[in-house]
């Protein structure tokens, strides 16, 4: 079974980055860039998972999340944020909390830990080659 994700996030850049760190493990089936515009996703495209930002605009993460859990309560929530102390506060009806800053393997577990996948870190340290945005090899 591939997961089927929803990227809800305001900023292009962060949803093509992680679109791309998943694209191998999960089918992403959509984008929004705001909380209502991620209720409305998650009503038409039945996601099994959301990765959904905090701060997103028109409506909040939190707030967002409470509506998705109403309209599809078998849909999985991932909360992402940039403070520490936000991810670390489970209090909203959420899967799982993570910070932006976590590593990428703290991502792939908690997707496989809440959808029930087998979890190998398909990230090695000596397998990352890191660019310059030259293109030359980054020290």
């Amino acid at each position: 079974m591939i997961p089927r994700l929803l990227l809800v996030d305001d900023h292009e850049l962060f949803r093509a980055g992680i679109a791309r760190i998943l694209e191998d493990t999960c089918d992403i089936c959509g984008y929004a860039s705001d909380g209502q515009e991620a209720i409305e996703k998650v009503i038409e495209l039945r996601p099994d998972l959301v990765l959904l930002d905090i701060s997103v605009p028109v409506m909040g993460g939190r707030a967002a999340a409470r509506e998705i859990r109403r309209v599809a309560p078998a849909t999985k929530i991932v909360l992402l944020s940039m403070s520490e102390s936000e991810a670390a506060d489970q209090s909203t009806d959420v899967d799982a909390c993570l910070s932006k800053r976590s590593p990428i393997g703290a991502l792939y577990k908690a997707i496989a830990r809440i959808l029930n996948l087998p979890y190998e870190d398909p990230i090695e340290p000596n397998n990352v080659k890191l660019i310059s945005i030259d293109g030359r090899k980054a020290e």
